[in-house]
């Protein structure tokens, strides 16, 4: 407890398990028309995910930017577009090009047969983890 009152960490207020992911995952994004060069995936789960920017790419992000063109590659992963609404935006500094942003990512109308492939693959790799 924090000054008395209850704080559930992070893990416990998220809809799903969120999986960390490294090189063998990539994602693609379009804003404005343009693919957001040098994207990196950061993690994913059935509601979203987390990509790493350079901050060159950044300008005009801001919450509640929506993206109507993301795929995440991955082959396990259904390659279908996906909209994403920015949620979290970290690491802006006006006037630096230098360095990264964090972008946390919703999906937004994702049907529920991709949803449940993802949540499937993120399970699958989260146990398959701890065997």
């Amino acid at each position: 407890m924090l000054f008395g009152v209850g704080v559930e960490p992070v893990h416990e207020m998220r809809r799903f398990e969120r999986l960390s992911v490294g090189p063998e995952y990539e994602v693609s994004l379009e804003f404005q028309g343009r693919e957001m060069v040098g994207a990196v995936l950061q993690n994913i789960s059935a509601c979203g995910c987390g990509v790493k920017l350079p901050r060159s790419e950044s300008a005009g992000l801001e919450n509640g930017v929506r993206f109507n063109q993301l795929y995440l590659i991955h082959p396990s992963l259904p390659y279908v577009p996906l909209e994403a609404i920015i949620v979290r935006l970290l690491g802006r500094a006006d006037g630096r090009q230098e360095g990264y942003v964090l972008l946390g990512l919703d999906f937004a109308y994702v049907t529920p047969t991709i949803e449940q492939l993802i949540l499937r693959h993120v399970d699958q790799e989260l146990n398959h983890g701890k065997g």
